[in-house]
């Protein structure tokens, strides 16, 4: 009876050991999420502001040298654009469906890969926004 008792405290010991790591791998998934998401939302109003310079660029493209530099801009600014598509469709994909059943360390894991993305797209945004407006004497 000894030895069931000390096998069964043991057990139960082991689940509280358990069940903690996967309260706090829950709190580092959702805190890295949370911050991956923020950046989204931070850059995805730029949205409009890119459409807006699109459209202004397309009219001053022309065969000059000036014309090719307003190109090479707008073309910045649609790729931008482009690539702002496709990581919110891809996220959605990797966190919808199947993602619920991998383990919460494989969910990290993959969130690091996303926070990675998210942060290039921020700065290639800001960038071809930047570069942009200069051209076209709005800074």
């Amino acid at each position: 009876m000894k030895l069931f008792k000390t096998v069964l405290g043991a057990m139960a010991l082991t689940l509280m050991i358990a069940c903690g790591e996967d309260n706090s791998q829950q709190q580092a998934f959702d805190t890295l999420k949370s911050e991956v998401l923020k950046v989204h939302d931070e850059v995805m109003p730029k949205m409009g502001k890119i459409n807006t310079l699109i459209t202004e660029l397309k009219d001053k493209v022309d065969t000059t040298e000036m014309g090719r530099s307003y190109e090479k801009a707008k073309l910045d600014l649609e790729d931008s654009h482009e690539m702002m598509m496709t990581w919110m469709k891809d996220f959605g994909s990797n966190f919808s469906g199947t993602i619920a059943k991998d383990s919460l360390s494989k969910k990290i894991q993959l969130l690091k890969e996303e926070d990675t993305k998210v942060n290039e797209l921020k700065e290639k945004i800001n960038q071809s926004i930047k570069n942009a407006e200069e051209l076209l004497g709005k800074q």
